[in-house]
């Protein structure tokens, strides 16, 4: 078994080429209760991963389109919001 400085000095993802796909070995480190955990609610599985890292980025994707709408919206805002000075009669 490696130790905790010979796992974090181990690369963390490999790529292979399978005609003309390419896929992407990742290795991670869990403590053993949640790797345990994981394995056993099938977690751990390819297509399992897959569909939770695809799911993610989704949820990443959306975040971000909403951020930059709400930066776009609060820079408009801010330019039509400008205190303008009253001129007295």
């Amino acid at each position: 078994m490696r130790t905790l400085l010979e796992a974090q000095a181990a690369p963390v993802c490999t790529q292979q080429r399978a005609g003309s796909l390419t896929m992407t070995t990742i290795h991670i480190g869990l403590p053993e209760d949640t790797a345990q955990a994981a394995r056993n609610a099938g977690l751990l599985m390819p297509q399992a991963l897959e569909r939770m890292l695809n799911d993610a980025l989704k949820r990443k994707n959306a975040a971000d389109s909403l951020l930059l709408i709400a930066e776009r919206v609060a820079a408009r805002a801010s330019s039509r919001c400008r205190w303008k000075r009253s001129t007295p009669k």
